[in-house]
């Protein structure tokens, strides 16, 4: 079960979720009859899993692949492993490309699934989308609606009830792991700005949790300040992205992400 609106297609999806949820009895009462007919009238069914979602537009030059390398890096445990999928790059064929990611479940309730729309659908265009989706596991089901019977999920309330709780979940995963995860490589950033004075050496060293550049400023600048100097950081950004060319927008998609929620 999804509930999504994407940029190009916004009206559309609206149509389809209106009539959705104006109907939703309707569609309840089919699923019921379909099943009864399958298993018997006595069958209760449950849900095991629901998946809620969003697919927005990247903002500015913000690629598919550094929001999942942020959510990734920042949902990262010592034993529970998350999911990578990678594919060829367009560009160069021996390059990896990730083009999706499935984390770990975390605490029980919830994983988070993200993937290029564009590319899922098959299409070509210079403009890029992403699908952020929750997958709700049986734990967070009962905790939202006090059991996993069908005909409270598929109801009016049901609905305002799993859009209220992608926002929740979004929310406690910008709060509470990525902002957390930002905080560490920040500190770690200027930890090793005390022991070297070369901006290009740290890059290269933390380009993997470096998803965008505005984490190299911020680290500068702080160092700046400590050390009482001239803040010289948006120089040495600009030299690193003409040599590196940064990552950049990353942080303020997500940001852009929350509002639309």
């Amino acid at each position: 079960m999804t509930f999504h609106h994407t940029a190009s297609g916004l009206f559309l999806h609206y149509v389809m979720f209106w009539v959705a949820y104006n109907y939703i009895d309707e569609i309840f009462l089919d699923i019921d009859t379909q099943l009864k007919k399958m298993f018997g009238k006595k069958f209760l069914a449950k849900l095991l899993s629901v998946e809620v979602n969003i697919t927005e537009k990247m903002f500015g030059k913000c690629t598919c692949e550094n929001i999942f390398r942020l959510f990734n890096n920042a949902l990262l445990h010592k034993s529970d492993q998350n999911m990578i999928y990678v594919v060829q790059s367009d560009q160069y064929s021996f390059m990896p490309l990730i083009n999706g990611i499935v984390t770990r479940t975390v605490k029980s309730q919830w994983k988070l699934k993200c993937y290029d729309k564009m590319s899922q659908l098959g299409i070509e265009t210079n403009e890029k989308y992403i699908r952020i989706e929750f997958i709700l596991m049986a734990r967070k089901i009962t905790s939202i609606f006090n059991n996993r019977e069908i005909k409270n999920v598929l109801s009016r309330c049901g609905i305002e009830l799993l859009l209220n709780s992608f926002k929740f979940l979004y929310t406690n995963l910008i709060d509470n792991y990525v902002k957390e995860y930002l905080t560490d490589v920040h500190k770690a950033l200027i930890d090793e700005l005390k022991r070297t004075n070369s901006p290009v050496d740290i890059y290269c060293k933390f380009k993997e949790v470096i998803v965008d550049k505005e984490q190299m400023r911020k680290a500068l600048k702080a160092w700046y300040k400590e050390k009482c100097m001239p803040d010289y950081s948006r120089q040495r950004i600009k030299e690193l992205d003409e040599k590196f060319n940064l990552p950049c927008d990353t942080l303020k998609t997500i940001k852009s992400f929350r509002l639309m929620c």
